[in-house]
């Protein structure tokens, strides 16, 4: 089964919100519209918050001087991690 992204989307103008809406249904995505033009619930992490869990997977049977390469590979973020 295909899982399908949600994304939020905040327009003030109907035209545009329209617009992007189709086109991003067309392209597969399920869109929730802030009608009111605010927000109720965001949670903002890095874009490298989904990779932390594949490094234990990565260090596996490996040696300590191999985590840096390991961590730039994923591209991880230490600050952002902790968002």
């Amino acid at each position: 089964m295909k899982s399908v992204t949600t994304i939020l989307f905040v327009e003030n103008d109907a035209v545009a919100l329209t617009m992007y809406q189709k086109r991003l249904q067309r392209e597969g995505f399920h869109v929730e519209i802030a009608e009111d033009g605010t927000l109720s619930r965001v949670k903002i992490v890095d874009p490298s918050f989904f990779n932390w869990p594949a490094l234990p997977v990565a260090l596996a049977e490996t040696i300590v001087p191999d985590f840096p390469l390991v961590n730039k590979s994923f591209n991880l973020s230490y600050a952002g991690n902790d968002l």
